[in-house]
């Protein structure tokens, strides 16, 4: 899951998408900032990935953060 953060009124937000395989379809799962999952399916990998980073642009072009990944 890559999660963004971004600051409003005194609380960090966060928004998390995650790309995946389930059932033999491309996954995408986005978490919104309260909390609400949302799965879309793709037939194919690049359509994922490319909305993926759509959704990525889109976010830092708001002012919203990537976390750094931890193990």
């Amino acid at each position: 899951m890559l999660w963004f953060t971004k600051k409003r009124a005194d609380r960090f937000h966060r928004v998390g998408f995650d790309c995946g395989r389930k059932s033999g379809a491309y996954v995408l799962t986005v978490v919104d900032a309260e909390g609400s999952e949302t799965v879309t399916t793709f037939l194919e990998e690049d359509a994922m990935v490319a909305e993926a980073v759509r959704l990525q642009l889109d976010l830092e072009s708001r002012g919203w953060s990537a976390l750094a990944r931890s193990t």
